[in-house]
């Protein structure tokens, strides 16, 4: 392989929405960091982040001219790993330190992971059908997870290993199921904004 003039690693960051991916990656390390320490809310709340930085990381590419082919290339790899991370990774950890042995918790973080592994391997070679993702998309697992947490800690506490493994459960098999999902429009995309907003004021301030 030729590299005489390839781009320096730290040099595929000067693009912005690559450093928009990669800031994105940094949150969901965070999360795994929080939910390691059993700061499970602000673990969700970088989480957020993280799927809002996956959002806006494809608006800001498609709004900049003049991307080099590599400068694409380099992002849609960064955006898989960092889908990986965020959508797969950190629920794993948040599912095994909710459940402190629950095997349904368990079940949910192993299956999602799994899952996750499979559907970005499919996406990553047969790409959009029809405008359309095939499966749920990982970014989604942050939601349902954000969701039943609280959710389950305001109804049902006791249970809420039981229920948030139950959801990842479900959510599990969406992401390999054969059925067509559409992408983020914005208004989703605010919401989800929003949502990271008002978690962060609760959790840090």
């Amino acid at each position: 392989m030729q590299l005489r003039n390839a781009l320096p690693i730290l040099g595929s960051l000067e693009d912005g929405p690559n450093l928009m991916t990669f800031a994105g990656a940094l949150a969901a390390m965070a999360a795994c960091y929080c939910a390691l320490n059993g700061a499970l809310a602000a673990a969700l709340t970088f989480a957020l982040w993280a799927h809002v930085a996956d959002s806006f990381d494809g608006l800001l590419a498609r709004r900049q001219p003049g991307r080099t082919p590599e400068m694409q290339q380099i992002g849609k790899q960064m955006d898989s790993h960092a889908d990986f991370l965020a959508g797969s990774g950190f629920p794993l950890i948040f599912l095994i330190v909710l459940g402190k042995g629950d095997p349904i918790a368990l079940a949910g973080g192993f299956l999602l992971c799994a899952a996750g592994l499979l559907r970005l391997s499919y996406f990553n070679v047969h790409g959009l059908k029809d405008g359309a993702f095939l499966g749920l998309p990982l970014p989604h697992n942050i939601l349902v997870l954000t969701a039943t947490y609280w959710a389950s800690l305001l109804v049902a506490p006791q249970a809420q290993p039981v229920l948030v493994g139950s959801a990842a459960i479900l959510t599990a098999f969406l992401h390999v199921a054969p059925f067509p999902f559409p992408k983020m429009n914005m208004g989703a995309v605010v919401v989800t904004l929003i949502l990271a907003l008002g978690l962060s004021l609760a959790t840090f301030l």
